[in-house]
């Protein structure tokens, strides 16, 4: 199973899978403890048509946006962004490690957690007055099995080398455009 899962991999990305460092190796295993099937069809799903995914993700919040009354948008740097929001912050936002965090009470979180993602890097832009800050590294810091988790997700969808320390320099470049906030 792992050598045809490699060799879909290598058909798929053009290139081989690059044996892991240890950190990240050790992050992946905690991981795999967090992971259900739905999350590696949603990985070969994003992996297919990473575009297509990320359309109908944004279909999706604007529809929502439109209903609840409020724009969001979150220019995120790359492919690689786009996924651990999508996949797994936003998820932490609304029902997760913010999920009781005062400062997003009232619907404030909806702003986060339901932006339209777009690929141009240019940070949060929202019709919402004093929107509160939330601290995106804290995932880091979190439960291992999540960070190995955000690994997993990534590696199987858009980049099979991607690794620990990718992972932290892709957060703290998330935090850094949360914090870009501009109005709509």
């Amino acid at each position: 199973m792992a050598k045809e899962r490699q060799l879909n991999l290598t058909r798929f990305f053009g290139t081989h899978e690059k044996e892991p460092d240890q950190k990240t190796k050790n992050y992946i295993e905690k991981g795999k403890e967090w992971m259900f099937d739905s999350d590696y069809e949603e990985a070969a799903r994003i992996r297919r048509d990473f575009h297509g995914w990320l359309k109908e993700q944004n279909e999706n919040h604007k529809r929502l946006q439109k209903r609840e009354g409020f724009k969001s948008t979150l220019g995120v740097e790359n492919k690689e962004q786009a996924v651990l929001w999508l996949t797994e912050i936003d998820g932490q936002i609304s029902d997760g490690i913010w999920e009781n965090d005062p400062r997003l009470m009232h619907d404030k979180w909806m702003y986060y957690s339901c932006a339209v993602i777009t690929l141009d890097g240019s940070g949060l832009k929202t019709s919402a007055y004093n929107l509160p800050g939330i601290g995106i590294t804290r995932v880091l810091r979190e439960d291992p099995g999540l960070v190995g988790r955000m690994l997993i997700k990534v590696r199987e969808s858009v980049n099979p080398n991607y690794t620990y320390n990718d992972l932290v320099k892709d957060i703290n470049a998330l935090a850094r455009l949360v914090r870009r906030k501009s109005r709509i």
